[in-house]
């Protein structure tokens, strides 16, 4: 994730973007928490475990529940906002050409949704914020950790 942390990622006070099925998928997450995780770890401390890790397990999963329910009250669906299909908003499938040549393929995400799977990435990640608002055949600029390269803008899908 960038600077912040996944426990702030509630604390935006815009509403959060979310893909449809980035919710449905958040969704199965927060039931999961909500009806299998957190009860079994309440019933192993009743039972006296007193297992560090599990208290801290324990912990994690009441804040994530709390913040995964938070976003998901807030959150609106990016295929309900308006788009410009020639440029790259939240919510967008973007195809990007490489500074080797390779073409890659990203979900720009809100940063709740990024951990879903090996397409999405955050707004919050470089690649994200470098490429947001430009168009399709611009080259833009990435300021990555691992250094500074340039990718083109390939297309835009929502």
């Amino acid at each position: 994730m960038s600077e912040r942390s996944e426990n702030d990622l509630s604390a935006d006070t815009a509403a959060p973007v979310l893909t449809r099925d980035g919710r449905v998928a958040l969704e199965e997450k927060a039931r999961r928490l909500e009806e299998e995780v957190i009860p079994t770890c309440a019933q192993r401390l009743r039972e006296g475990e007193s297992d560090p890790n599990l208290i801290a397990d324990y912990d994690r999963a009441v804040l994530e529940l709390a913040n995964l329910s938070n976003v998901l009250r807030r959150a609106v669906d990016a295929e309900d906002l308006p788009a410009d299909p020639l440029v790259v908003e939240l919510g967008d499938t973007v195809t990007l050409g490489m500074p080797d040549g390779a073409i890659e393929r990203y979900v720009i995400v809100h940063p709740a949704e990024a951990p879903l799977d090996r397409l999405r990435i955050s707004s919050d990640s470089p690649m994200s914020k470098a490429v947001l608002g430009h168009r399709i055949g611009e080259k833009v600029e990435v300021a990555a950790p691992v250094g500074r390269f340039q990718v083109e803008v390939l297309g835009v899908e929502r």
